[in-house]
């Protein structure tokens, strides 16, 4: 549903680095079960603060997250190039904003 409505929001380069990287991590081999669940989890608190107005946005937050699980999939080579390049979209659209 924070894909829809980050595509309804005019945000749908987020959408498609969120759905691609969800679609990424749970297709990996390389990933435990736990760490697809972990990564999913996270993503699912970073597409929900995605779809938030910018202004309201827990940046900080999102941005641990995003690092931690950057770090996670670093370690998946089957999915480095997917991970390369929606990894720092994802990470701009939380990095450029100062508040929270």
């Amino acid at each position: 549903q924070s894909i829809s409505a980050l595509v309804q929001s005019g945000e749908p380069d987020l959408a498609q680095a969120i759905k691609g990287l969800s679609e990424a991590i749970l297709q990996s081999s390389d990933l435990t079960r736990n760490q697809k669940n972990e990564l999913i989890e996270s993503l699912s608190v970073v597409s929900k603060e995605a779809a938030t107005p910018k202004d309201a946005r827990q940046n900080t937050v999102a941005l641990s997250l995003i690092e931690k699980a950057m770090k996670v999939t670093a370690l998946a080579s089957d999915i480095t190039e997917v991970c390369q390049k929606w990894w720092p979209l994802l990470a701009a659209a939380f990095a450029g904003v100062v508040g929270g």
